[in-house]
């Protein structure tokens, strides 16, 4: 990415040394031409006259990002008017699991001695579904900071999505280019439920149109989780979710299922925490839980078509009172080899497994 303080708009696919050469060495042209497009006039000065001019941090070639003319890598003070930043000016976003992302920008604004207008700042050139607001959308005084932010759904495509932030003063406007770089954490996502709606008997889903329905489910805080996120009593709480096709697992193809957990306590009763059953009996399902027979913490995945059922068990990997990333991928042979154990991001290897495969559907939903 270029990043500079000063720039102007321009159409012509020009540099700057090559306006320079086509001025000459008409200093009063040159005057007129940094006064025009915003240009430190003590850096024409420096090129004009090196003898007399103070040297500069850093002069190069202005280049054309999307029309808008950026002088760049000027890292001396500024040197009238004002000059802005952006903090971070790229990065990369891996979305979480809420309906819209929001992602905060500070806009690091600096200021001339005795300059002190006021400068507003908007967003162009917003990529389809994403929104940028300033809020305040202005910066008093000459110098300050505000923050940009830069909100999207959560289905937004995900790579390079950039956008152009503008400061102006009414006579004065500078460019910085914003470079966001969405992640594919989440790409192909079926169903997911952030839990953190923090009221109400029911779970916003993600994508949309399969909210969970919450039976004596309590909000509050946890260590470890933002806001406030779904309490379950260990005994009668339990979420539903419709029977949604997006979910309707057969058995044939692959699929993934995860959980943030953070039990309070390793009770002796073994615990469900993702379960997906059809009926009527027997019922076909998958689910996994803590599976204290194994150990304080230990994990059990079962998958089944309601006949022949495969188990996979692990030793200890959660602990009490500390959140816990669990869940397992299957890879649709309906074998015992193609389901795997995952806790905290990292692969487990079963203590025992029973089971070799199963050939009827898990008809989940």
């Amino acid at each position: 990415m270029t990043t500079g303080h000063y720039c102007a708009r321009e159409r012509m696919n020009v540099t700057f040394t090559g306006v320079l050469e086509a001025i000459g060495k008409g200093f009063e042209k040159g005057l007129q031409w940094a006064v025009a497009y915003a240009v430190p006039v003590e850096k024409l000065v420096g090129l004009l006259f090196p003898a007399v001019a103070p040297a500069t941090t850093a002069v190069a070639d202005a280049t054309l990002i999307e029309g808008v003319l950026n002088i760049p890598n000027y890292t001396g003070a500024c040197p009238s008017g004002f000059c802005f930043t952006l903090t971070p000016s790229s990065f990369t976003y891996v979305p979480g699991l809420a309906a819209t992302q929001t992602v905060p920008i500070t806009v690091n604004q600096t200021n001339a001695t005795g300059y002190s207008a006021t400068v507003t700042y908007s967003a162009t050139g917003l990529p389809s579904g994403m929104t940028a607001t300033a809020s305040p959308n202005t910066i008093a005084g000459g110098a300050g900071t505000t923050t940009v932010t830069a909100s999207f759904p959560f289905s937004q495509a995900s790579g390079v999505n950039s956008f152009t932030l503008s400061g102006t003063d009414g006579t004065n406007t500078h460019t910085q280019l914003e470079s966001l770089t969405i992640g594919t954490e989440n790409n192909n996502l079926a169903q997911g439920w952030a839990l953190n709606d923090g009221s109400g008997a029911s779970a916003v889903s993600t994508p949309a149109g399969d909210n969970l329905a919450l039976t004596n489910v309590t909000w509050g805080s946890s260590a470890g989780f933002p806001g406030s996120v779904a309490q379950f009593n260990g005994s009668s709480s339990y979420a539903v979710a419709a029977n949604d096709t997006d979910t309707n697992f057969d058995g044939s193809s692959a699929f993934s299922a995860a959980c943030w957990i953070e039990p309070t306590t390793l009770t002796p009763t073994d615990q469900y925490f993702l379960m997906s059953s059809s009926a009527p009996s027997p019922a076909a399902w998958w689910g996994v839980e803590v599976y204290v027979t194994g150990g304080p913490g230990a994990l059990h995945v079962h998958m089944g078509d309601g006949t022949s059922a495969l188990d996979s068990y692990t030793g200890p990997e959660v602990g009490a009172g500390s959140p816990s990333l669990v869940g397992f991928t299957y890879d649709g042979t309906k074998t015992i080899g193609g389901i795997k154990v995952y806790a905290n991001g990292a692969a487990v290897t079963p203590s025992s497994t029973s089971g070799t495969s199963f050939s009827g559907s898990l008809a989940s939903g």
